[in-house]
């Protein structure tokens, strides 16, 4: 039987019922695009997560919130977020002219509604059915295993409205929809042995994935999902008029892709042993370091987080160990630079991390202030992998060529020129053997540092994160 072709008429029936529950009309007209420029200002409702808007120590970020913020910009004016917790709740913020419309919604929950209207896809992100491993039970093969198994999904979300299409289609069918649930929350339940299964989208799922090594993929929905941006539908329809228009010129110079692959491409790094290793050593050796991580992070105006990642990546959390090429400890610093820094013993793990944040914090400032602080990190972590001085010509490459040396996506395939003489023969330093290793070097980087960042704030991982001093530990542990 083909499901996809016998859902999507009842998945726009099922997702148009969950919208008209919200409002059965916008309580005030909708702004139009004059209306925003006058206020200065374009409000977009969005849920936070990683893949959508989130926090780090380069501020707000994540592939809808930098999307919604260029589009600010080229209006012309700032943009505010108004943070949502579900799908029902970004709706309403819409209906009621808090917000001119949301992001990252899947495009079900407007088309055919009499309030909102939808953009034309942004994406087109998988569907995924996510379940534990478990010695005593297969796992399902497809959506009909689902069928005696306990699912729970977001309450009014798009996962919900799916499976009520596919309800009359597969009798047994049955969820719990729990409120205002994250995918976290989620996943956290499946984890938990409070449910067997739930749905998550695929680009959600590559990054809570790491820190859920007991859940596996199971199945995929019959048809992915689209995302985009709602509007309310009626009145001055001019705002999504324009946001259609920029799309259709975003997705055609690309942009669009590169924002993908700037927040998604590097989610794909690790294997499934990596993963593992990764959340073993959460709980066993990053306890050890944690204080340390803290203080010389804090010394040098860097994210804690960001300096444990770079300390997993060079020697996975492991005082001793040591290269071929003789580098050593946490940081696996040479003996040059450790000298330079004043570090005699490479072992020592204190001194090792003292060492090795200093000497990423010199590399980030002896990089241009032109270089946004993001893109700056990455460049300077490529740095502290293959030396400055090819980092340094990779952008001068970059220049050359037409690229901007100011952004990492650019630099980074620039970087992997200089091992072709064609290239590095108009360059200063020359040769960079290692310039395609710092490249995945940087990517596994910021992998741990988007895990730690996310386990930091999943209370699944609190226990095993120590992201909170000691006092607050003590503090839980008596509660």
């Amino acid at each position: 039987m083909n499901w996809a072709n016998q859902i999507r008429p009842l998945v726009f029936v099922a997702a148009l019922a969950a919208a008209t529950v919200i409002l059965l009309a916008a309580k005030t007209a909708p702004a139009g695009i004059e209306g925003i420029r006058e206020r200065g200002e374009l409000v977009v409702a969005l849920r936070q997560g990683p893949a959508s808007w989130y926090t780090n120590s380069f501020g707000d970020a994540g592939f809808e919130y930098e999307l919604a913020e260029r589009l600010a910009s080229e209006l012309g004016v700032r943009l505010r977020v108004l943070d949502v917790t579900t799908t029902d709740q970004a709706l309403e913020a819409v209906a009621d002219g808090d917000a001119d419309m949301a992001g990252g919604l899947a495009l079900l929950a407007a088309e055919g509604s009499q309030q909102f209207s939808a953009s034309m896809p942004v994406q087109q992100v998988s569907q995924l059915v996510i379940c534990e491993r478990s010695p005593n039970q297969p796992l399902p093969t497809n959506l009909a295993g689902l069928i005696g198994r306990s699912v729970v999904v977001a309450e009014g979300g798009h996962h919900a409205a799916q499976l009520a299409a596919l309800a009359p289609l597969m009798p047994g069918l049955a969820w719990e929809e729990v409120d205002d649930a994250s995918d976290e929350n989620l996943l956290g339940l499946v984890h938990q042995d409070s449910a067997e299964c739930t749905l998550i989208d695929a680009n959600a799922w590559a990054f809570h994935r790491h820190l859920y090594p007991d859940l596996k993929v199971a199945a995929e929905l019959p048809e992915a999902a689209f995302f985009g941006w709602v509007f309310p539908k009626g009145g001055d329809v001019s705002l999504r008029d324009t946001v259609n228009a920029w799309l259709a010129r975003r997705h055609a110079d690309g942009t669009v892709a590169a924002l993908r692959d700037r927040h998604f491409a590097h989610l794909q790094t690790l294997t499934q042993v990596d993963g593992k290793h990764f959340y073993r050593a959460l709980g066993t050796r990053l306890p050890r370091y944690v204080d340390v991580f803290r203080t010389e992070a804090g010394r040098n105006g860097l994210d804690w987080r960001l300096v444990a990642a770079v300390a997993y990546q060079e020697s996975m959390w492991d005082p001793t160990a040591q290269s071929p090429t003789g580098v050593q400890g946490l940081m696996q610093l040479t003996l040059d630079t450790a000298l330079d820094l004043g570090i005699d013993d490479r072992t020592d793990p204190s001194a090792s991390v003292r060492g090795g944040t200093r000497y990423l914090r010199q590399i980030i400032d002896a990089l241009p202030a032109s270089i946004p602080a993001e893109d700056r990190t990455w460049m300077a972590l490529a740095a502290y992998n293959a030396g400055l001085s090819h980092v340094l010509d990779a952008r001068e490459l970059t220049r050359k060529r037409g690229g901007n040396a100011d952004r990492w996506e650019d630099v980074r395939g620039n970087l992997a020129l200089l091992k072709q003489e064609r290239w590095y023969s108009q360059t200063r330093s020359g040769y960079a053997r290692g310039a395609t290793q710092a490249i995945v070097y940087v990517r596994h980087v910021r992998r741990y540092y988007d895990l730690l960042v996310l386990a930091s704030n999943n209370a699944a991982h609190s226990d095993r994160m120590l992201a909170m001093t000691r006092h607050e530990a003590a503090a839980l542990a008596t509660n």
